[in-house]
């Protein structure tokens, strides 16, 4: 199982310095829309409703599979649609 996620931001590092551009090496048939890990299933029409509570109120995290494809970077991924609230 691959589960795919990422987020924006710097890294750090020292004021100033020019930081290198990311470019990992993508090979689509390393790849599955299969996901079977029976402990963390992803199968379309799944849906997870995560509760919990903060200094300031109460959040909720829902995390829906859905049976949508799309391609990024040629790798045909499966679309999990995640809200925090």
């Amino acid at each position: 199982m691959v589960l795919v996620a990422g987020c924006g931001g710097s890294s750090g590092g020292a004021e100033g310095k020019a930081q290198e551009g990311y470019a990992p090496s993508i090979d689509p048939a390393d790849f599955s829309t299969k996901i079977d890990n029976r402990y963390f299933p992803l199968k379309p029409g799944t849906t997870f409703v995560y509760r919990g509570k903060t200094a300031d109120a109460t959040e909720g995290d829902t995390v829906e599979v859905t049976s949508d494809i799309r391609t990024i970077m040629g790798v045909e991924r499966v679309v999990v649609d995640d809200r925090v609230t």
